[in-house]
């Protein structure tokens, strides 16, 4: 189902840090606020002089149903002046958003396989978390990537019965993980990829290489800011 986009106002509830540079923001959400679980909307800080770009977009993690807006990002040693603001943020401080935006948004008839490097988790916990509630007897399955053991949400995943979470520390196991997966399921699933642009484009090219047609895989690219 497709939605108007329309601009909020989001009020910051808190912020979490998560290893030395993932932090999650929670805001409250706005009840008219409808999106897809996986799309993204374009941030923007009230009351603020921002040096450079003054509007980012970010994924919303949360899935439709929860009564918070999540958001998480890398925020590492000399930020943008969007990002250094946004840690700035106290409690019931206002953002604004503008969305939702992006097709990168979940098929429920067919079995699921979610490959999510770093960051690039918070495209598909809300997708994984809806599979979750749903119960709809297809194979579901998250891999997640981090080299350095930083996980965000990992807590959200720890009680998962009906999607099977399975967490890679290394690009090689990584690049396994993914090729007997396709091997496996090959065209009976649908492939979602996240991450930054050359994990997504390694990953999509195993999967390929496997005989998966393209049009089974659903890609969203993270980029640094």
């Amino acid at each position: 189902m497709s939605y108007e986009m329309k601009r909020f106002e989001l009020t910051l509830i808190k912020i979490d840090k998560v290893g030395v540079d993932y932090y999650i923001f929670s805001f409250e959400k706005p009840k008219d606020l409808l999106f897809n679980e996986g799309q993204y909307g374009a941030f923007k800080h009230v009351g603020k002089e921002v040096k450079g770009r003054i509007v980012r977009a970010f994924t919303f993690a949360s899935t439709i149903d929860e009564d918070v807006l999540i958001i998480a990002t890398a925020i590492k040693d000399n930020p943008s002046d969007f990002k250094a603001k946004m840690l700035e943020l106290k409690k019931g401080q206002k953002m604004t958003v503008d969305g939702p935006l992006g097709d990168f948004t979940l098929e429920e008839d067919t079995n699921a396989i979610f490959f999510a490097a770093g960051i690039g988790i918070t495209a598909v916990r809300g997708m994984s978390k809806r599979l979750e509630g749903l119960n709809n007897e297809k194979e579901n399955i998250l891999v997640h990537a981090e080299h350095r053991g930083y996980f965000c949400f990992k807590e959200d995943f720890r009680n998962f019965n009906n999607v099977i979470v399975k967490y890679e520390n290394t690009g090689d196991d990584m690049k396994n993980t993914v090729a007997i997966m396709a091997n496996k399921y090959k065209n009976d699933s649908i492939y979602y990829v996240s991450g930054e642009p050359g994990y997504v484009t390694t990953v999509t090219s195993i999967i390929q290489n496997e005989g998966v047609d393209q049009n089974q895989i659903k890609f969203e690219k993270f980029t640094g800011y």
